[in-house]
């Protein structure tokens, strides 16, 4: 990642994009989401408390998640009170 701070959820998913491609799975998955162990990241997937969707690939071992899934579920970790997707009023204005 660059040494600047990301200003935007839409830059820190362009940093992770660029860092990781679209999809992050093996060890960096359960680095990325603050694991630490891969144990640790086993037993959350099988007790079901991932904090962001995982899936299986067919013909590929391990979970794998969207990079841009982890990019919003950190910004929102570290930005709280900012939404993570830009949200419209009622009516679409």
């Amino acid at each position: 990642m660059s040494l600047d701070t990301p200003q935007s959820l839409g830059e820190y998913r362009l940093e992770l994009t660029t860092l990781y491609g679209p999809l992050i799975g093996g060890r960096e998955l359960g680095r990325v989401l603050g694991f630490s162990t891969q144990e640790a990241f086993r037993q959350a997937v099988k007790r079901g408390n991932m904090p962001v969707r995982t899936f299986a690939i067919n013909g590929r071992r391990g979970k794998f998640a969207a990079t841009a899934d982890i990019a919003a579920w950190l910004w929102s970790a570290c930005h709280p009170l900012e939404p993570p997707y830009p949200t419209t009023k009622k009516g679409g204005v």
